[in-house]
Parts: structure tokens; sequence; C-alpha cells
């Protein structure tokens, strides 16, 4: 993709103006015609160069990611550096998922943010998605220095992987202050064990939780733990909630559990849409029916990665689920949601699915076949033929696609319609709204 477009700039260019300078890139954009009598020629030239600049940034803006969520980061940066021409428009697409994983690559981001000038200003407040490591080097302070700059930021990933923490320090309670008004997603991930036990994880995530009031899409990984007792102070009414995250072993483990699952979720009650349990979010049935009783009611979307034989029974809670995401799946468990989505009363049009074997493709298309609903099946692999679903599928209207990564990436919006899907135009709906 990317030679074409640079043979298409190159011979465009050579077309519209026959004495054009190859080695002088620059040159063209910043000409200035004089006002009183601009040759025809000139202005056609400058006109339909404009216009093909506009295509080009179209394609590349179309091409933004890679797979799934992922920008492709790669093209970008080289697109970035093709000509002053497209220079600044393709390092403010580049910025609007900033992804910094060790202290050269921060100290990098700061520099090319610097606030004394404008250039740094303008990149910085392209910045919609950060992720940004507690690790490495990486101090509380320079984390606070970095989210300090993204003054429209929407989404902050927050990987914790380094020293002991209690409470934030001034500065960082002031970046985050900051961008509280416009931050609506928070992805929290806990890469090391030791400090689940010594409440480190609380403090950060709660922290974090309390000081940008506006979440409304929450994602906790790994070992992300609520072992003490929350903060008074409730945390925010969410649109969306994942939990891929497991408590160390406790006593009373499931009762503590739906304790403060149900203390996360209860400004949510009439919020809540999307439910995610990922495999780590090892929850037991006897937390996940009482939850599902209390907040599953508006649930259009709901992701269960493991134990779904012993969570299918609890389906009839969802009525108004769109969309269904399911782990590995057995012949009793593809059974079991099958029994379940006969009895449901939602009309589910997205079944993802992460793994078809010979025996549950066989439950799979008892649910093609019974449903009047269904628009699409999504699934990541699959060891028997598809062929007798494609044609089951084919019959009833139903897509039959696979996803890489799995489950399917979405962005955190708000999502119209199911199966959703990720667009470069995303971005324009992170826009601040304050």
């Amino acid at each position: 993709m990317l030679e074409t477009c640079l043979n298409v700039l190159s011979c465009v260019r050579k077309r519209l103006i026959p004495d054009y300078n190859e080695s002088d890139a620059a040159a063209l954009p910043s000409v200035s015609l004089p006002l009183s009598s601009p040759l025809p020629s000139q202005t056609m030239a400058s006109t339909s160069w404009s216009f093909i600049i506009e295509i080009v940034l179209g394609i590349i803006e179309q091409s933004y990611f890679n797979s799934g969520t992922e920008p492709n980061y790669a093209a970008l940066r080289v697109w970035s550096l093709v000509s002053k021409t497209i220079s600044f428009d393709s390092q403010r697409l580049l910025f609007r998922d900033v992804r910094l994983g060790t202290f050269s690559s921060t100290a990098a981001f700061l520099q090319a943010t610097n606030p004394s000038s404008e250039r740094g200003r303008q990149l910085s407040s392209h910045v919609c998605r950060l992720r940004v490591p507690f690790a490495g080097g990486i101090t509380e302070e320079r984390m606070a220095a970095i989210v300090r700059r993204c003054t429209n930021l929407y989404e902050l990933q927050v990987v914790y992987s380094g020293y002991e923490l209690q409470d934030f320090e001034p500065d960082t309670v002031a970046a985050l202050a900051l961008v509280a008004p416009s931050v609506r997603a928070l992805d929290v991930s806990i890469l090391n064990e030791p400090f689940v036990m010594n409440g480190t994880t609380d403090a950060l995530m709660l922290q974090l939780v309390r000081h940008l009031p506006n979440v409304e899409f929450l994602a906790l990984h790994n070992r992300v733990s609520l072992s003490r007792s929350p903060f008074t102070r409730p945390p925010p009414a969410l649109y969306e909630l994942t939990w891929d995250t497991f408590d160390p072993p406790l006593d009373n483990q499931a009762s503590r559990l739906r304790e403060h699952l149900d203390w996360l979720l209860q400004p949510s009650a009439n919020s809540l849409r999307v439910l995610r349990f990922g495999p780590r979010g090892l929850v037991q049935p006897a937390v996940f029916g009482p939850l599902a009783v209390k907040y599953g009611k508006q649930v259009t979307s709901l992701t269960i990665e493991s134990r779904v034989d012993k969570h299918a029974r609890n389906l009839h809670l969802f009525p108004a689920l769109h969309e269904l995401v399911l782990g590995w799946v057995d012949h009793a468990s593809i059974m079991a949601v099958h029994h379940a989505w006969v009895a449901s009363s939602a009309k589910i049009r997205h079944l993802a699915i992460r793994g078809i074997t010979g025996r549950s493709i066989v439950g799979l298309i008892k649910i093609v076949e019974d449903s009047t609903e269904l628009v699409c099946i999504t699934y990541f692999m699959s060891d028997v033929s598809m062929r007798q679903l494609r044609d089951v599928c084919n019959l009833k209207g139903v897509r039959l696609q696979t996803c890489d990564p799995f489950p399917p990436r979405t962005m955190p919006l708000r999502a119209p319609d199911y199966p959703r899907t990720v667009h470069p135009d995303d971005f324009k709906a992170m826009q601040p709204r304050y």
C-alpha cells in the first residue's frame, strides 16, 4: 500500500508540474502564488495537487489499523517521513493512539510533545488513547508528566509492574485532574504478583477510578485485586466493564468477590450495557448469578470466556442481549447455550466463539437453525470441517467469519449496532465533549 501511494504521488506531481524537482519535495506546498495574476496552469496544478493530497491522506487514514485495534505504526512512521506535505497529518494519525513501553519511548514522546513549541502542543492535543507503563525506570513523576501533556485524552491504559504504591503524589493528582474531564475509558493491568497481597493494586486502581469520575468504560486485567475494603465513595456509572483478573486465594473468596463486584457495579444498574468476563475472570456461578439478576436486564453484549457451561443457565437473565461472546466450548457447553438461547427472549444478532470442535459444531448448527435474529457468527479457530455449518448459515442468511485476535477487538465507544466494527472514524467520537 505504501509503495503504491508513493508511486501515485510521484506520477501525479510530474504530470501536473512537468518541471517539478523531485529533490525538492518540500517546496511545492510552501509556495504562495501572487494574488495579482496567477497563471492558469499554476492555479490548476495547485488545486489538483491539493486534491490528490486529500486522496492520499484518506487512503492512509482508512488503512490506519493493522489488526484489531492495533494501529499500523510502521506504515504511519514511514508516511511521517515521506515529505513535509503529508508529514504533520501522518504524525497526527500516529499520535492518536500512543503506546509507550520503555524508558526511551517515553523520553521520545516527551521530546516530541514539548509544550514550548507549537508543533509539540498540536501533537499532544491529538492523543486520544494513551498506554503508559509503571515499570522499567518509569516513575510516578514521569507518568504524571506524560499524562499532563494529553489534554484531550479519551482512554488511559496503565500497565503496573514497578514498586510498591499507596497514595498518589500531588503532581499525579494534578495531572489526572487536568485530563479527567475528557477521559471516558480506563484500562488497568497489574503484572507484579507480590504487590497483589499488600494492597498496592487496590491503591492504584481505586485511586485512578476516584480521580477520573467520568469513566464509562473500565477494564481490569491480570492481577488487579479488590482484596481490601474499597473506598466509601462509589465508582462512576459504567457503560462497559471488562473483568479479566483473578484474586489471590482467600477464605470466602466467592462472597468477597461478589461483594466487591457489587460495589463496583452499584452505580451502574441503569447504565451497564457491555459486561465482559475474560479468560482470567474465573467468576464462580455463585457470583455470576446474583450479578446477572441485579445488572443483566439492560446488558446488550456479554462475554464469557470461562466456565461457559456453568454460566449458560443464566442467559435468560439478559433479555436485552444482542451479542454473545464465548471462550472454548465443548459439547456440553454449546448445548447448554442452545437450551438457554431457545428459552430466552433475547434477540441475539452476533455470536462469537473462540474455538469450534467436532462435538461443539453440532450444537452450533442447532443454534443457527433455531435462531430468528442471528446475522453473524465469528470464530477464532476450528479443528473440524466447517462445510455443514457454512451450508446452514448460507441457508439462514447468517454471515460466518473468522477473527484474529480473539475476542473481536472494539473501541471503548457506545455500540450503535451488532456486530461492532472498528473504523478510523471512531476517533472522531472520542473528541472532547465538555
